[in-house]
């Protein structure tokens, strides 16, 4: 096109290197080129930071200006003649125009008096390695805008991390690159790279015969995958390139260490603890890396808060292997409680990774143990007050582990949730203790009320309704045999939903029982709203219930409260006769506890259960 013989003020002059200019932008391979997530991610971020309807990557052709990127508009490209854009090009960092319609070059651009009716432009220069300008990262609102310099440094920043995704793979990074993994090398932080570190630590310690403490240190940048998906892969990469830089001044000072890149938000780290002071000075070092790594990180998009958790242990024992010290590291850090900001610095005991490590091995072996009928149940009665009769069965959940004995219920529950199994572990259990009351009933038993503990979680999972319905039919079984026990504190998160749910199942004829009723319940607003059966009294009120007059209080109101709306009231945890008598005299219907009965396996339970008639 012959721009010279236009007048029209709006269009802009061919740039003093045009020729080299749309070759570079030819040599990119990006003009028509499909839409990119990569690309797009950064104009959806930009919209929403500037709060701006319209934001664009565009690249400035012969004829044309092309959108490699947009957000808010529907063209793909229009005339060069009418680009903003094309004017952008020219300037060293950024073009702004505050008010369109007034300014004299651009009052009758047919982009200002027509569709999209810009009044405002903020244009930030893309360039490319030889500082040939290909095109902007562009900001437009269809009112007037002030822009400020913090604006202005801001835009700029994103359109440098435009730059970056288009260029961050030139000839020169890959062969970087590709150097980096032959010396095992991580390229972004310049530490060893997986296997690497540890096959450095092994021979480091083999050529030392003795062999001296070490410290393992886990550093995970909790928010590195947030941030990749906001802002992109370069700002992630820049964050922990800073977090490894900050983490090796830090240690300075320690005559031998190793630092390497375990996962991509994950530092690992050997310090050997040369002297008898090494573990006094380690714990003074990681508290300046822990003052260290609160500070912002600046990347080319924005100022980053990192998040991140330190996981360390003194290791004193010659056998223990490095190795195995990390994956110790990883399974603390895995378990511990995230905070919402800043650095967290955990210190690992030996008993604190015993724990953890039973965890895992628990969790490891779960479905397994499921599958194979390792789990049973047990029943505990529950006992009418005014006649001593079971009118009621508790079934709770147990596990004998072949290695780690005994594991609680509470365990084995933590467990299913951390891999992603509880669903799983309770249609197990309402399966196994429908199948079992199935049998009691062929044998001419009267098998009384059974109560099934149940999560919030798979309460509203949809398919938990048809199931408990399909295996109540499959078993012979009513709805009415079965009363499902549910903690206040799994359901008032979202009661209103929670509502609908347990009217679904209350129509059919199920009853619920609200377990340990009072020690974390606030809203009784909703409790005459719930078509609740039964509130259970939790032990921990029972328990000192005929020293303390508090107790006894809070009893004698929850039982007061339960009659009043019509429901029954449980006490659980009774152990003696003095407790039986007070809770008799409150009112209290039916009785939980070692004063009666101790949770039974069924084959002595069955002896109990009375033959019908």
């Amino acid at each position: 096109m012959d721009l010279t013989l236009n007048t029209l003020p709006y269009v802009a002059r061919l740039h003093d290197q045009e020729k080299q200019r749309l070759s570079a932008l030819k040599r990119t391979h990006l003009l028509d080129s499909p839409p990119s997530k990569r690309f797009d991610k950064i104009t959806l971020l930009v919209a929403d930071i500037f709060e701006a309807p319209i934001a664009l990557v565009s690249l400035i052709d012969a004829e044309r200006q092309w959108f490699l990127s947009r957000c808010g508009l529907a063209s793909t490209q229009t005339s060069r003649d009418v680009a903003f854009c094309a004017h952008a090009i020219h300037e060293d960092e950024i073009f702004v125009i505050e008010d369109a319609t007034c300014h004299p070059i651009f009052k009758d651009n047919p982009l200002v008096t027509g569709d999209p009716f810009i009044q405002f432009y903020a244009g930030a220069v893309i360039r490319d390695e030889n500082r040939l300008p290909l095109g902007t990262l562009c900001i437009i609102d269809t009112k007037p805008r002030v822009f400020g310099k913090k604006d202005s440094r801001r835009l700029i920043k994103f359109a440098e991390l435009v730059r970056q995704e288009m260029f961050g793979f030139s000839d020169e990074t890959d062969e970087r690159m590709q150097n980096s993994f032959i010396a095992k090398k991580d390229p972004v932080t310049n530490t060893l790279w997986g296997d690497a570190l540890f096959d450095a630590v092994e021979r480091y310690r083999d050529t030392n015969i003795h062999q001296k403490p070490f410290a393992t240190i886990c550093i995970d940048i909790v928010n590195f995958n947030m941030l990749n998906n906001s802002y992109g892969r370069i700002v992630a990469d820049q964050v922990i390139w800073e977090t490894s830089k900050r983490l090796r001044h830090c240690l300075k000072g320690i005559n031998t260490f190793y630092v390497g890149r375990l996962k991509s938000r994950q530092l690992g780290v050997f310090a050997c603890l040369d002297s008898d002071t090494g573990s006094l000075e380690l714990e003074q070092k990681l508290s300046q890396m822990e003052f260290s790594l609160r500070e912002i990180v600046s990347t080319s998009v924005s100022d980053v808060y990192p998040h991140i958790d330190i996981v360390y242990a003194i290791e004193t024992s010659q056998h223990t292997l490095f190795r195995e010290s990390i994956r110790s590291m990883q399974l603390v850090m895995s378990q511990i409680r995230p905070q919402k900001s800043g650095v967290q610095l955990v210190k690992v005991t030996t008993e604190t990774r015993a724990l953890i490590t039973k965890h895992f091995d628990i969790a490891g072996g779960l479905l397994d143990a499921i599958n194979t009928n390792q789990l049973g149940l047990v029943y505990q009665p529950k006992v009418s007050t005014d006649g001593n009769e079971i009118v009621g069965l508790e079934c709770l959940l147990r596990w004998q582990h072949s290695t780690h004995g005994f594991v609680s219920p509470l365990d084995i529950f933590e467990c299913a949730k951390g891999i992603n199994s509880t669903l799983y572990l309770e249609k197990w259990i309402f399966k196994t203790a429908l199948c079992q009351a199935a049998y009691w009933k062929e044998m001419g038993k009267k098998v009384p009320k059974l109560s099934i503990n149940l999560t919030g979680e798979t309460l509203v999972d949809p398919s938990f309704y048809e199931f408990l319905l399909t295996n109540l039919d499959e078993y012979g079984l009513d709805p009415s045999d079965i009363d499902i026990e549910i903690l206040e504190s799994s359901v008032f998160h979202d009661m209103e939903f929670c509502l609908a749910v347990i009217q679904r199942f209350y129509e059919v004829g199920i009853s619920f029982s609200l377990d340990d009723f009072g020690t974390g319940f606030s809203n009784l607003s909703y409790l005459k709203k719930m078509p609740i059966s039964t509130l259970k009294v939790d032990m921990s009120f029972v328990h000192d219930i005929t020293e303390k007059g508090q107790s006894a209080a809070l009893c004698n109101s929850i039982i007061s409260m339960a009659r009043d709306l019509g429901m029954q009231s449980v006490a659980e945890g009774v152990e003696s006769k003095a407790q039986l008598e007070m809770l008799t005299a409150m009112g209290c219907n039916l009785i939980q506890g070692y004063y009666f009965y101790k949770p039974m396996p069924t084959g002595l339970l069955q002896n109990l259960l009375q033959n019908n008639d």
